[in-house]
């Protein structure tokens, strides 16, 4: 697989995961907890865990905590927590 089509489908992850954080703060939510497989599922991929992971660790709009991991950090158990009233402070 070119290297091109992994940067435009992680992209496309991070902005589907943007979306869902947005609507989660209109939706007056402190914070949405976020799993990998249901993303992966939503999103229609195969065999694309690594893809996901990636953008959900790198997404870098929120505060955010890792709640479960699997075993290399890469898999459809990942959950995190986004604190969408916490914004991250990307100047420093």
């Amino acid at each position: 697989m070119e290297v091109d089509v992994l940067v435009d489908e992680t992209e496309r992850t991070r902005e589907y995961i943007r979306t869902k954080l947005f609507q989660a703060k209109e939706e007056g939510l402190q914070e949405i907890d976020l799993v990998s497989r249901n993303i992966h599922k939503e999103m229609g991929y195969i065999n694309r865990y690594p893809i996901v992971c990636n953008a959900m660790k790198s997404l870098g709009l929120y505060r955010m905590e890792i709640i479960q991991s699997p075993p290399k950090g890469r898999g459809a158990r990942l959950r995190i927590r986004y604190h969408v009233n916490q914004p991250v402070d990307n100047s420093i």
